[in-house]
């Protein structure tokens, strides 16, 4: 008996405990897909009016498609860790680049491995790497498949998944992708660079972030034309995705006759500002525009096929709904998320309350700590005051926030309108839960263990 792992000089490869799986037929199959950084609102099956998503809206019309779901976190590390645990960020405790999971906590590769399934992972690495404990539960975890911000990454992780298929195919799987494509900065492959960019654009591509000078530059405002000219590049990046990575892989299950029984969840960890509410980027707010990510279901036999849902979810749904559609009992498991059954199903009616949060001086951008609670209809944002050496920091002044932000998302969903003031009563009311949500977190018994600042170092080049 041997066991091998498969990589290159450039992909690190894991392999833990390993277990020997019969080889039996192959009936159970899960493929999660999160694309960094994509918003919902630019693709066509959530109403955009540019043709960037031709393959995401194929699958989402054999799918089950939510019409309204949010990351707990703005930025890839923790929400990565809630999507993989079910658990909001005050709960994991992994708010910053240095921290990484804590080794008790199980995570759905744990419990899928338990029940027979053969786990593996292909991603982009860098705040998905394994140093922060994401190969927990895995049999076989690539870091940097596709490289970190390369044009061609997309592509470059299809390659992956189709020699993976080749090899695992006679398995029950769980499956992980995850490419930084549609991540700044914004340069993928001509015809896209330029699908829907007007002629004589400023730009065919650009690094946002050193244009505005860094973090310090986040506030910049741009003019319109230079700021459609950025949006029109990051639609090009979804099409890349949508062309070179999405239409390929549905195309390789069903030519291997995979994907009638293969659970397809197509999502994202986190938004993206074009400068929205006067900001860039994303880590830095907790308005819909960071936090309003696409979730697609593809059941086995398609199941619920077409079916729209507007009801409010949250990412830490998504593991459950996994675990009730494979039949294993997550009832003894101590997580924030719901699966997502009662909703499709049309047996629950409302929507479900959902926490996100940003920690203080996230990746040193300086942004105070941020705590958002959505409550279907109302959302309110808690914002700790700058100090006058954080705002010192900025080459361009921050918006004048207040403490606390409330909007009616019914009659306000960009978030224009802070009526915190009108209904005081209400937002009181949503503060005292944030309250007691954030004091009975205190006494769990959850550590926050760090990563090798050498390794960190090495993640940051």
């Amino acid at each position: 008996m041997c066991f091998i792992t498969e990589g290159s000089e450039q992909n690190f490869s894991f392999w833990f405990n390993p277990v020997l799986y019969n080889k039996g037929k192959n009936d159970r199959n899960i493929i999660l897909i999160s694309i960094d950084t994509l918003r919902a609102d630019h693709l066509g099956c959530y109403g955009y009016d540019r043709n960037t998503s031709p393959n995401i809206d194929s699958l989402a019309s054999d799918s089950a498609l939510f019409l309204n779901t949010y990351a707990s976190s703005p930025w890839t590390l923790p929400s990565h860790v809630s999507l993989m645990t079910s658990l909001h960020g005050v709960h994991h405790q992994v708010y910053y680049d240095r921290e990484k999971m804590d080794s008790n906590i199980l995570t759905m590769a744990d419990i899928l491995r338990q029940n027979n399934f053969s786990c593996s992972s292909l991603t982009g690495g860098g705040f998905v790497s394994s140093v922060y404990g994401f190969s927990k539960g895995f049999d076989t975890y690539h870091d940097g498949v596709g490289g970190i911000f390369q044009q061609d990454s997309a592509e470059l992780l299809f390659r992956a998944v189709s020699e993976w298929l080749d090899r695992e195919k006679n398995k029950n799987f769980f499956l992980f992708l995850h490419t930084y494509q549609t991540h700044n900065p914004y340069a993928c492959p001509y015809p896209y660079k330029t699908m829907f960019t007007k002629e004589g654009a400023k730009w065919r591509h650009i690094d946002l972030v050193s244009y505005l000078g860094g973090k310090p530059g986040l506030f910049k405002r741009l003019p319109e034309e230079e700021r459609q000219n950025i949006i029109d590049l990051y639609d090009g990046e979804i099409r890349y995705t949508d062309e070179k990575l999405i239409g390929p892989l549905i195309g390789k299950l069903k030519e291997m006759e995979l994907y009638d029984q293969t659970m397809i969840i197509f999502t994202s960890d986190h938004g993206e500002e074009f400068y929205d509410h006067k900001g860039w980027g994303h880590g830095h707010s907790l308005y819909d525009e960071s936090l309003k990510v696409p979730l697609v279901i593809k059941f086995p036999g398609s199941k619920f096929k077409g079916k729209e849902i507007g009801n409010i979810v949250s990412l830490v749904d998504v593991m459950p709904t996994v675990l009730e559609e494979m039949g294993i009992d997550f009832s003894d498991l101590n997580i924030d998320g719901r699966s997502l059954f009662p909703v499709i199903e049309g047996k629950e009616k409302g929507d479900r309350k959902f926490l996100a949060d940003i920690g203080s001086n996230v990746l040193n951008s300086r942004i105070p700590q941020k705590i958002s609670m959505n409550m279907g209809k109302d959302k309110l944002i808690l914002n700790k005051k700058f100090s006058t050496k954080d705002l010192d920091f900025f080459l361009y002044a921050p918006p004048a926030l207040k403490p606390i932000e409330l909007y009616d998302l019914k009659q306000d969903s960009i978030e224009k309108k802070n009526i915190a003031d009108k209904k005081s009563v209400l937002a009181n009311q949503i503060i005292q839960q944030i309250n007691e949500i954030y004091s009975k977190a205190k006494k769990r018994k959850i550590s926050r263990p760090e990563i090798d600042e050498e390794l960190l170092e090495q993640l940051k080049a």
